[in-house]
């Protein structure tokens, strides 16, 4: 009997080796097209842990990404720590938190009923059921939001950057109290169902490898010293000065976004050290892009020698399903081809 995509995803990022391309696309959140087919929407979807599974189960049922993820939004956290969360209309809109620059730093201080606030309980629930569901057949991975980016929502991003500048150690004492809640979040996550987490960091982009290095990293050791379980990394843009400190963070893979990184350069400093997974771009490819579009540059990434294929960041809600599934055939006509 086979491997199932569980087993094989938790082999990879422990670092063992597998003869064959892993059928496995671990950033997956929904389609519009794939809302209308199980008529699923948000902001339902967003808030109620029963839809937000079935949704998330729709996108691998109907893709065939063989993983599953939660929430499909990047506001959770900022919510539950009383931040204003926007919620426009429209059945594809996420919610946004509103941008503010605050005085009162009281925001980040919570207490041991902080998993109990916002939708926190609806995350938490939604992956209890997908495991129930999927457990140990496909791999159930859940998004956090980085440290650096949740205190840009929280106090202001701006207000993150100018301490960066004048006042490291108000920036370091701001990371440390978020870690914290997200190691709490971290761990419930995993006890909920989740086989990984992928942490997405994306305004770390703004950082000189210096300060990555005097203020992030010691930050994301904590994090991942603090979780046992193998974890990935997301950060968008342009980070190649920062692709040699990276593999220190203690995340077991890490997603880049192409083309402001190439798979090769990743490679040159990741060595063995981290797992490398990417990066079909969203917009050129997966949204604006044909389908043969897709096809060649996944092909490509694998080739290039990425461990898992995945968007290079969150897909455009009306990223056609034709194109999605692209990703797919890619990895079948790789596999196909290396069996011959």
């Amino acid at each position: 009997m086979g491997l199932t995509p569980g087993q094989i995803f938790k082999k990879i990022l422990r670092g063992e080796k597998i003869n064959f391309f892993p059928k496995i696309i671990p950033i997956n959140p929904p389609f519009v097209d794939i809302m209308k087919i199980k008529n699923i929407y948000g902001p339902d979807a967003h808030r109620d842990a029963k839809l937000m599974s079935e949704l998330a189960s729709a996108c691998n049922e109907l893709l065939s990404f063989n993983a599953v993820n939660v929430p499909f939004d990047m506001t959770v956290e900022a919510e539950a720590l009383g931040c204003e969360t926007v919620w426009k209309k429209g059945i594809s809109v996420t919610p946004q938190v509103k941008e503010q620059e605050v005085e009162d730093e009281s925001v980040l201080e919570f207490g041991d009923d902080v998993l109990q606030r916002g939708r926190f309980p609806v995350v938490l629930e939604a992956l209890t059921m997908l495991n129930q569901k999927h457990r140990d057949t496909i791999p159930i991975i859940s998004f956090i939001e980085g440290p650096f980016t949740l205190g840009g929502l929280a106090i202001g991003l701006n207000r993150m950057y100018k301490y960066v500048i004048k006042n490291p150690e108000k920036v370091r004492s701001v990371l440390y109290r978020l870690c914290d809640l997200l190691i709490l979040y971290a761990k419930r996550q995993l006890d909920s169902g989740a086989d990984s987490i992928i942490v997405l960091d994306p305004n770390v982009m703004g950082l000189t490898g210096q300060q990555f290095q005097e203020l992030i990293l010691p930050v994301y050791q904590k994090f991942t010293q603090a979780i046992n379980n193998p974890l990935i990394l997301h950060i968008c843009g342009d980070v190649n000065r920062l692709l040699d400190l990276i593999p220190e963070s203690g995340f077991a893979a890490f997603s880049f976004d192409y083309p402001a990184v190439r798979v090769e350069s990743a490679k040159k400093s990741f060595g063995t050290k981290m797992k490398i997974i990417g990066s079909v771009p969203t917009i050129s490819h997966l949204l604006n892009g044909t389908k043969e579009d897709v096809l060649n540059i996944s092909l490509e990434m694998i080739k290039g020698g990425v461990d898992f294929l995945a968007p290079s960041c969150f897909t455009a809600p009306e990223t056609p399903i034709e194109n999605a599934k692209a990703m797919v055939e890619a990895i079948d006509l790789w596999n196909k081809k290396i069996a011959v």
